[in-house]
């Protein structure tokens, strides 16, 4: 096979791990030695129970979720199933049907269960179909999957350890593995209600699939932990303001409801008096108090902001039709709960595999944020950000956000609290250190087993990079090579020749003296691990590398769709060399990887823009 080179200036099209992803995570940790068991499932989809961790119990004297979620050990879960059912699942991933079947766990058989994959627009992102990004269907493609054990699947009160749901999420996006179990903790440690999150090691049908995060599912089982008075209702990603500053209705929120929902006597009242107050009254910060737990809010607030969970509640897409979030600007990724006997509302974090990712700079294509806290841009009115150009509107424009935005003594004292608590670096290093040893050898394991998991010197540059952006999120200097400015990728402009947003051929002109090289040769229809280079480019800017399918040349229509690979600084000599990085397969009809720049400063069309391909011919 030879290699076709071809070299144009463009606009680069970055992409890197796409959000958007509806995935759900546990989190609770305090962490000493690890100990590894194993565990065979059966799983769906629900929701339930979190816990604290308990000193490794024996089984017998724990039948709780503490011992699931027990920070010291690395389960291992198996689920078993006809393999006709698994054929069924692995045929079309995103119908996420449950088939019946069985969960193993320390020799224990749970069952049946029902057993599904999950997810949605970003869990995905190259898993499903032909590899794009927002695919509509088409078959497994990786070997990791989201998956979900309904414990209940035939007997609603069934459980296991005290929980109804088992929520196995893929990481496929993270190449840390950290995002979801760091994320919670610091959440949990700062007392914001949120999900427990470890590690888990899962078998399906006697063959090991991979390490996952074994994320708690926010159910009435997850309220009645947390809260003295767990019996009220649970609500998912109904904002109690529309954007236009309307409060929510009764049946808005019933759409959301999680809990409760079959009770004759279901009283929703008491959210829908705190959307009515918060939309008419004018003493907000009195009437917020009345609503809230201030000290919790803006703890949420804090660490939501410092690591940059962008995908989260303070991410308002603006008709984002990938994502289903309609004409109108909306928030997703939180539940709210509303406790009866207190008369208070709490917001609860969920999914977030994209946090962390825009600390360095915007990583990501979707989700990053342009605001500081509080602060506002184009009179409120939504605007376009990021390497996609996507719509979005500042936060501080929702009344509820600006009202918690106006708590500054209280921010800043929360805020050092954090810095100085469970933030602090020997804090967070302690932990890492002790998560990183303990699923170090199922990394590995992975890396040998399946051709497309993440290789192990890979997960090890990328946590070395994860503590880089920790150490700048705590405002300590880096060695430069780890660092961008954030919005270095927002001069990216898709042409107005095509307002589709894929790129036609006629837009690619002006060649240039870039050259691209890729070892070892790539095969077609085969997964392939390697290094690119290239010459030629501006010195110390960012170059992105993303791949879309294509033999001698690229089909842009498929390259604004496809997943970024990698990104590279030029050195002083305007040469490129990616760490290594993998490709779970490139297409049978052949592949191309595109490589682009994008003009310092954030300056469009400075002449700086540059860009090459390089396909298998």
């Amino acid at each position: 096979m030879k290699i076709s080179k071809r070299v144009f200036i463009f606009f680069a099209f970055t992409l890197f791990s796409v959000s958007c992803s509806s995935s759900d995570s546990p989190a609770d940790e305090r962490v000493s030695s690890t100990e590894v068991t194993t565990t065979s499932i059966v799983a769906e989809d629900s929701e339930e129970d979190k816990d604290e961790n308990d000193s490794s119990p024996p089984i017998e004297e724990s039948r709780d979720s503490s011992y699931i979620f027990d920070q010291n050990r690395l389960h291992t879960f198996e689920l078993v199933l006809p393999q006709s059912a698994l054929d069924e699942l692995d045929a079309d991933p995103m119908a996420e049907e449950y088939v019946e079947g069985e969960l193993v766990f320390e020799g224990e058989t749970i069952g049946p269960v029902g057993i599904r994959y999950k997810g949605s627009v970003g869990a995905w992102v190259g898993c499903v179909g032909s590899g794009e990004i927002f695919a509509d269907g088409g078959a497994k493609a990786c070997t990791k999957l989201s998956m979900k054990v309904k414990i209940n699947w035939d007997d609603p009160d069934a459980e296991f350890f005290g929980l109804r749901k088992l929520q196995f999420h893929s990481q496929n996006l993270d190449q840390t593995h950290m995002h979801e179990r760091l994320g919670y903790w610091l959440f949990r440690e700062m007392g914001v209600p949120a999900p427990q999150s470890v590690h888990a090691r899962l078998v399906v049908n006697g063959e090991f699939v991979g390490l996952f995060a074994l994320t708690e599912q926010i159910d009435g089982r997850f309220t009645r932990h947390n809260f003295e008075d767990g019996t009220g209702n649970l609500y998912k990603e109904v904002w109690p303001l529309r954007s236009n500053g309307e409060p929510r209705t009764g049946e808005e929120f019933y759409e959301g409801l999680k809990t409760n929902e079959n009770d004759d006597d279901l009283d929703m009242s008491q959210m829908v008096s705190f959307a009515e107050q918060i939309a008419t009254k004018e003493d907000m910060q009195e009437t917020m108090r009345q609503w809230m737990d201030i000290e919790e809010i803006i703890s949420y607030a804090i660490v939501d902001r410092s690591i940059r969970n962008d995908d989260g509640a303070f991410h308002w897409y603006c008709s984002f039709e990938e994502a289903n979030f309609g004409n109108e600007c909306n928030n997703h990724n939180f539940y709210w709960y509303s406790n009866p006997s207190t008369g208070k509302v709490h917001l609860i974090p969920w999914d977030l595999d994209n946090s962390f990712e825009n600390i360095l700079f915007d990583a990501n294509p979707v989700t990053p944020i342009p605001d500081k806290w509080g602060e506002t841009r184009n009179g409120c009115e939504p605007f376009s950000y990021g390497m996609w150009n996507l719509t979005q509107r500042s936060a501080a424009c929702d009344k509820i956000t600006y009202t918690w935005t106006t708590f500054d003594e209280e921010y800043e004292r929360i805020y050092n609290e954090f810095m100085q608590g469970p933030f602090a670096k020997e804090q967070v290093e302690s932990l890492l250190d002790t998560w990183e040893e303990q699923i170090a050898p199922v990394v590995r394991e992975a890396a040998e087993t399946h051709d497309d998991a993440l290789r192990f010197e890979m997960w090890q540059n990328a946590l070395n990079r994860f503590r880089q952006s920790l150490a700048h999120a705590r405002g300590e200097e880096i060695p430069k090579e780890f660092f961008n400015s954030s919005g270095r990728f927002n001069d990216i402009e898709i042409p107005t020749s095509n307002p589709n947003g894929s790129l036609n051929m006629e837009d690619l002109s002006g060649l240039t003296e870039i050259k691209l090289s890729i070892t070892p040769e790539p095969i077609p229809g085969q997964p392939w691990t390697g290094v690119l280079r290239g010459e030629g480019l501006t010195p110390g800017l960012p170059s992105a590398v993303f791949g879309c399918p294509g033999s001698s040349l690229p089909n842009i229509d498929l390259c604004n769709m496809s997943n970024m690979l990698a990104i590279a600084f030029a050195n002083e000599d305007g040469e490129i060399e990616t760490e290594e990085f993998s490709v779970p397969r490139i297409p049978s009809e052949g592949g191309c990887f595109l490589v682009g720049n994008s003009g310092p400063d954030r300056q469009p069309n400075t002449g700086d823009e540059q860009g090459g391909f390089i396909c298998t011919d």
